[in-house]
């Protein structure tokens, strides 16, 4: 995924410094609940501490923010989930904006900007340690919030609230490659540059329905820093100066045990893979039953055995279907990674084929085959290599294999893809929908 230089919608300003605004316009917000507290400033962006329906004391923080506040951006129909790094934020309080806390932010929980534009961060601390410093978290509301409700949206970047009302919900707001759900249409808050992530807080109640993420500035149609609105029927419109946010509601439905987890039933967001019933473990295979288990990779390590760690949902590299892929190598030094799984070919197989999709990127230069990868067909003692590149191999999609398995009808074989780099200059070898058909 490339690094932008120009971050679009609500995020620009902070990422160009603050002297691009010197001042941010502001509406009043006349409610009790108009108070920096739990507003967290971020160096490029605004966020919220926010506490799930259902949450421990024990459970470690989370702050919620935009996907698009992240440093990189997730590109479109990609997400991250349960990444680790750090990050430092600042949580504010009291009607002056003053600096409460710090916190470290260790683990990016989940963030998209397909569908919505969201994203959560782990911090280092409980919510019974920020307590014992005075500091609640904001509850997050569970359900869809209702039009005309009445608004905050207080900014950490800029330390100013914005108060206005709901006026409606857009079917779908597009901007750039980036389409968003059921957004949020405010009625005269413009929030400006830097606000993003900020949280939209209901003003009766003082939960978080909602963030903050993105306006028209120019009256351009669809484009960067110019969402347009789309109704369910397709017809477009534009609304120069507009400004909107994204509900948080369905977040609730993807968070248990201190985090959020996609396989949850019910859960919506983008990359969620609710967790399948169990399967008949001797189905009577028909010609285009996949006789693997999970060979996209899309329900984690369920079926393979070897450097489960390889599975990953690392948007770096797309993977061919899905969100999930098998990527070995790329770690630019001698070491070596495998993945397999055991598979049994019906002795009335017709035609049984192995299939699978892969792709090779690399660093390295030259005629030589520095790097090198294989598929293997372990049956029993016997060993026998069906398909192999190298860093030669490189190419810029995936491609297509097929290995004929009708040797191995009536038995049990394992599956072995492995890999091997050198010391120097990484070499990736991305391999996804791996299938076996009894044809």
């Amino acid at each position: 995924m490339a690094v932008r230089t120009r971050i679009p919608l609500v995020a620009l300003s902070a990422v160009v410094g603050a002297a691009t605004l010197a001042s941010a316009p502001a509406s009043s917000a006349a409610t009790r609940f108009a108070t920096y507290d739990a507003i967290v400033a971020l160096d490029n962006c605004s966020g919220s501490l926010v506490r799930f329906p259902g949450a421990a004391d024990t459970d470690k923080a989370l702050v919620l923010t935009n996907g698009h506040c992240i440093g990189t951006m997730p590109e479109p129909s990609t997400f991250v989930y349960d990444k680790a790094g750090t990050r430092s934020a600042t949580v504010l309080g009291g009607s002056d904006a003053h600096t409460v806390t710090k916190l470290t932010l260790d683990r990016l929980q989940y963030a998209t900007m397909t569908g919505t534009d969201v994203a959560v961060y782990r911090s280092t601390s409980t919510y019974a340690q920020l307590a014992a410093k005075n500091v609640t978290a904001r509850p997050l509301a569970a359900t869809h919030p209702s039009d005309e409700a009445s608004i905050d949206i207080p900014s950490g970047y800029w330390k100013q609230h914005y108060g206005c009302a709901i006026n409606g919900f857009v079917y779908q707001l597009k901007e750039g490659g980036y389409t968003m759900n059921d957004s949020i249409r405010y009625s005269t808050c413009q929030t400006p540059h830097g606000s993003s992530g900020s949280p939209i807080v209901d003003a009766t109640s003082g939960t978080v329905i909602g963030i903050n993420n993105t306006g028209n500035d120019d009256g351009e149609r669809c484009t960067l820093d110019n969402p347009c609105e789309v109704d369910a029927a397709g017809n477009v419109s534009v609304h120069q100066g507009q400004s909107y946010g994204q509900q948080t509601y369905p977040l609730t439905a993807c968070f248990t045990a201190g985090r959020i987890d996609l396989g949850l039933k019910g859960c919506t967001l983008f990359g969620a893979t609710p967790a399948q019933p169990p399967t008949d473990p001797t189905p009577t295979p028909t010609p285009d039953t996949n006789l693997l288990v999970n060979g996209d990779f899309e329900s984690g390590t369920r079926g393979w055995g070897g450097t489960t760690g390889a599975i990953t949902t690392d948007v770096t590299y797309a993977a061919h279907g899905g969100a999930a892929k098998a990527w070995l190598g790329g770690n630019g030094r001698r070491v070596s990674e495998s993945l397999s799984q055991s598979v049994t070919i019906p002795a009335n197989a017709k035609t049984p084929t192995l299939t699978y999709w892969s792709r090779v990127v690399t660093a390295e230069t030259g005629s030589r085959a520095y790097d090198t990868f294989s598929l293997d067909v372990v049956d029993g003692t016997s060993t026998k290599r069906v398909a192999s590149a190298s860093n030669l191999d490189a190419s810029s999609d995936y491609v297509r294999h097929t290995v004929d398995l009708s040797a191995y009808k009536g038995r049990s074989v394992t599956l072995r893809f492995s890999e091997s780099e050198d010391a120097d200059l990484a070499t990736s070898f991305l391999v996804d929908d791996v299938s076996v058909t009894a044809g």
